[in-house]
């Protein structure tokens, strides 16, 4: 339809809608950083940092848009108001990235209209974000066939292939029914051109742009042996030693629960040379994919001290 919004405008509209309510919320309370650094700037700095965890922001996505924005993070209160713009601007692309998924482009390529798909992508890079072509309707109507046996295919398949002719010409005679051999010929062209239906695809771009930090916790037994069950506790990108700490403490995982306080923490990462020994970090180090080891030592509670 092209009297119907385009999806590049629909994501400028919703961009500017999220940048729109948080600058909002955000310079309505702007009065309490200045307070704030009256007293000091690491202050200022902290009370920066709560007004954006509303927002399940890390204090690393805040240090991050600032630091794209060219501010400075322990001086807020000397921003000027196309300052605080830009850091809020910055904020959105590290907190909320965004994958467009251009659905229904079999509609398009049935047109002949897919110069429409590559326009879309490229205005998508200039604008920050990802756009991966797909369609939904083709994918449901393959895995529909592959669960009635009619043909070879799985979730996010790169091709597929009939297994049962005789039920594919008893399907296609139905009245009302969307499988037709049309169907199959767009669902071949479709997985041609972009190498799948793009529904897995646009899955796994939305998740690889705000990957999880994956930890798992593993108890030292007596004698020196590891625990053996494997539990998995999955992190917002940016998370600190503490945080991994509180979701422990908190009994995300209740068979590593930790009833102690925080002592210290040690950390290796894979860049160090083998055999190099743990190296002590705060609680405020932000964990990412060079991580590869975090021993968090806590003191004992006893009964009087758990009341």
């Amino acid at each position: 339809d092209d009297t119907a919004s385009s999806a590049n405008e629909d994501v400028k509209w919703v961009r500017e809608e999220l940048h729109r309510w948080i600058f909002g919320n955000v310079s309505a309370k702007w009065r309490s950083v200045v307070r704030a650094a009256k007293a000091s700037e690491k202050a200022a700095e902290t009370r920066l940092f709560e007004l954006f965890s509303g927002y399940k922001g890390s204090a690393s996505c805040v240090k991050a848009a600032t630091f794209r924005a060219k501010v400075n993070v322990i001086e807020p209160h000397t921003w000027s108001r196309y300052d605080l713009h830009l850091v809020v601007a910055h904020f959105l692309s590290v907190r909320f990235p965004m994958c467009l998924a251009l659905n229904k482009c079999d509609k398009l390529i049935a047109l002949g209209q897919t110069d429409k798909i590559r326009v879309a992508q490229e205005n998508g890079l200039r604008m920050g974000y990802v756009s991966v072509p797909c369609s939904a309707a083709i994918e449901s109507n393959l895995l529909l066939l592959s669960k009635q046996h009619v043909i070879d295919y799985g979730f996010g398949a790169t091709s597929f292939s009939v297994i049962d002719r005789e039920q594919l010409e008893k399907l296609k005679n139905l009245k009302r029914n969307e499988i037709s051999l049309k169907f199959l010929k767009m669902a071949a062209k479709m997985i041609e051109m972009f190498g799948s239906t793009g529904v897995l695809d646009a899955i796994s771009t939305a998740v690889s742009l705000r990957e999880p930090l994956l930890v798992y916790p593993l108890v030292n037994k007596p004698g020196g042996s590891i625990s053996e069950r494997y539990y998995c506790i999955q992190c917002l990108p940016g998370s600190s030693v503490e945080d991994v700490y509180n979701s422990l403490k908190h009994h995300v995982v209740e068979a590593f629960r930790i009833d102690g306080d925080f002592i210290r923490a040690e950390v290796k990462e894979i860049k160090q040379p083998e055999g190099t020994a743990m190296r002590q970090c705060g609680k405020d180090l932000v964990l990412d994919s060079t991580t590869c080891v975090l021993k968090i030592l806590t003191n004992r509670k006893v009964v009087w001290q758990q009341k």
